[in-house]
């Protein structure tokens, strides 16, 4: 599966009273990019959907 093989950290934090869960994930380019959904998902396993596992992959190369 494309997204097991990457490394990844699931990170948490709170802004105001509103918790935040993140991922840093490993890349190999000279720029840090956030990605940010437009629904609430659960991180750990949107990355068992292969077109998502796709997606973010192809802009691993350019993060850093």
């Amino acid at each position: 599966m494309i997204g097991s093989a990457l490394r990844r950290r699931t990170m948490f934090t709170r802004s105001g009273g509103v918790d935040i869960a993140y991922q840093v994930v490993e890349g190999g380019g000279p720029l840090d990019i956030v990605v940010i959904l437009p629904w609430v998902s659960h991180l750990e396993v949107m990355w068992e959907l292969s077109e998502f596992a796709t997606f973010l992959s192809d802009w691993r190369g350019s993060a850093g």
